[in-house]
């Protein structure tokens, strides 16, 4: 990443200081959300697009031509405005929160003058693509892009609940960082092998009635 100096401090802080927020159950925000791999919705009418995630959470990108607000409050996903250029989908986002959040599971990090552009593209029936912008001069040397292409759910999968909350075993066993990748390419290498036990079963409530 072309990180300035104050990026790279800012990720080393990240990386030796923070818990990974997605793994407390924080929101992963944008540009985040844009590289996970869990599965996501989108929902169109003519004055708002809406992005539903696993994760049990959403973001509005109005599309009726309103412009940015001058002084917005910082939020994970930014205050995204949307327009259509033909048949691409163009969010451009500002307001970022600054805290609390990484821009990727890496732990880089992200700055309230960040600044992203998605431009979303169907190829086809069978796809969905993004070309990301993200423009951080306060962290970053330059921008930088990010191309992504998904591919569309079979017929009656879909978004089902989700708590991320609940039964969190892995949370008090977190440290600082992004966690060691495994031999399987999943992160949590180096959490323990012996977690807490599951929650108790059905009966033990029905026996509590």
């Amino acid at each position: 990443m072309p990180l300035t100096a104050a990026g790279k401090a800012a990720q080393e802080y990240d990386r030796t200081k923070t818990i990974d927020p997605e793994a407390l159950c924080i929101l992963g925000g944008i540009p985040r959300h844009d590289a996970s791999g869990l599965p996501f919705e989108v929902l169109q009418t003519t004055k708002r697009i809406a992005f539903l995630y696993l994760y049990s959470t959403h973001r509005y990108i109005p599309v009726d031509g309103r412009a940015h607000e001058v002084d917005a409050e910082p939020r994970f996903f930014g205050n995204p405005i949307g327009s259509w250029d033909g048949d691409t989908l163009v969010i451009d986002s500002i307001g970022f929160k600054d805290h609390q959040i990484w821009a990727d599971e890496n732990g880089d990090p992200q700055s309230d003058a960040m600044h992203t552009v998605e431009r979303w593209t169907r190829p086809d029936a069978d796809h969905i693509h993004l070309q990301l912008t993200v423009d951080d001069p306060k962290f970053y040397m330059h921008p930088f892009e990010f191309n992504r292409t998904w591919v569309l759910g079979k017929p009656g999968e879909g978004l089902t609940e989700y708590s991320c909350a609940e039964n969190n075993i892995d949370a008090k066993h977190l440290g600082p960082g992004p966690g060691v990748i495994g031999a399987d390419g999943n992160r949590g290498a180096d959490l323990p092998q012996t977690m807490p036990a599951n929650p108790p079963p059905p009966e033990y409530y029905e026996n509590r009635k």
